[in-house]
C-alpha cells in the first residue's frame, strides 16, 4: 500500500504539521519553493501489520513535502 499526503489529510492521520527548507529558516529568495514536512500517526492495525506493511515515511515526488510516521520522527530525533 503506498500512502499519498492527500490520503493522510483525508483520514485524519496528521498529527503535526510545519514548514521547513529556506522558509523556516528566512533564506528563502523569490523563487524558493515551499518546504513542510510532518508527523502522522498510523492506525493501531497497521503499526501491528494486521492490515498492511508498516509505512514510516511519505512524501511527494519531488520531497518538498515530506510526512514521518510518529515512530520514526522519534527515531530521527535521537540520531
Amino acid at each position: 500500500m503506498k500512502l499519498t499526503i492527500e490520503e493522510l489529510r483525508k483520514k485524519g492521520w496528521i498529527a503535526y504539521e510545519y514548514r521547513r527548507g529556506s522558509h523556516m529558516y528566512h533564506l528563502n529568495t523569490p523563487t524558493s519553493d515551499e518546504d513542510t514536512g510532518g508527523v502522522f500517526i498510523c492506525p493501531q492495525d497497521m503499526l501491528m501489520g494486521l492490515r498492511c506493511e508498516y509505512i514510516d515515511q511519505v512524501a511527494d515526488e519531488k520531497n518538498d513535502t515530506v510526512f514521518y510516521e510518529f515512530g520514526r520522527w522519534i527515531e530521527l530525533l535521537l540520531i
